[in-house]
């Protein structure tokens, strides 16, 4: 394995002593050569979700009067972040009783580790199993504590967006990152769309939706899920990529 040289000091006055007190040798990598032929599984991994501004789809729970919610339905509201930016930081949250239906599991980029996943966040999907609804779609009605919940984030939405080329669905469904994860593979094997070193583990809920930060693909097994992380997780791949990483 060879060694890497690195370190800072005074090269044209520092003794050998001095020099030597300012140098690290960490064990190095060899370099990779790339693959000169495409992956067959480039084509079977796309990128997730726009799930932006998340306060309008990320929720937590909110509190109940006594006589509860009714069935299949629950109280939540905007779950907020520290880490949101203007307008949206400034604007307040949302509070309503959804249907259960329409409230999934979230994976972000920070939910994917090495090999694991952290625990979900939970996220308002306005998809009924066939399509996506919007402000004006006549199936919305259908479900009124859904309808309520994202008139409310599609006016929002209007009045502080940068431009007016896409409406909300149009930028959660952005070049169909939502609608095909539709109906999706009981494994699916996801990886960090950036950071130093790639993660990627194994998501085996189908009602879970990945966003933008992540990149996916199906898996035919668990067999072939595992094998994928193992090479999408190795030393190997960050080495080799690493030249390509901006």
């Amino acid at each position: 394995m060879p060694k890497v040289w690195s370190g800072r000091f005074a090269t044209k006055t520092a003794s050998r002593a001095q020099a030597v007190e300012s140098i690290v040798r960490p064990i190095g990598e060899r370099a990779v050569a790339l693959a000169q032929r495409e992956s067959p599984y480039a084509s079977r991994f796309v990128q997730g979700a726009t799930v932006v501004p998340r306060f309008l789809f990320l929720v937590e729970s909110d509190n109940t009067n006594p006589l509860g919610v009714g069935a299949g339905r629950r109280a939540v509201r905007s779950r907020r972040s520290v880490n949101e930016k203007k307008p949206w930081k400034d604007l307040p949250g949302l509070h309503g009783i959804v249907e259960r239906r329409f409230i999934r599991p979230l994976y972000l980029g920070d939910s994917i580790l090495p090999f694991r996943n952290l625990s979900a966040l939970e996220a308002i999907i306005p998809w009924d199993g066939q399509h996506l609804l919007y402000g004006k779609a006549e199936h919305l009605d259908l479900y009124p504590g859904l309808a309520n919940w994202w008139r409310q984030a599609e006016d929002i939405w209007i009045q502080n967006r940068s431009s007016e080329r896409l409406q909300l669905t149009e930028r959660l469904d952005y070049h169909r990152g939502l609608s095909q994860q539709f109906p999706a593979a009981n494994y699916r094997v996801v990886y960090s769309a950036s950071g130093m070193y790639l993660a990627a583990a194994i998501v085996s809920d189908p009602s879970a939706v990945i966003e933008h930060k992540l990149y996916w693909g199906p898996a035919s097994s668990l067999e072939e899920a595992r094998f994928l992380t193992a090479i999408l997780n190795s030393t190997v791949l960050t080495m080799a990529v690493r030249p390509l990483q901006g």
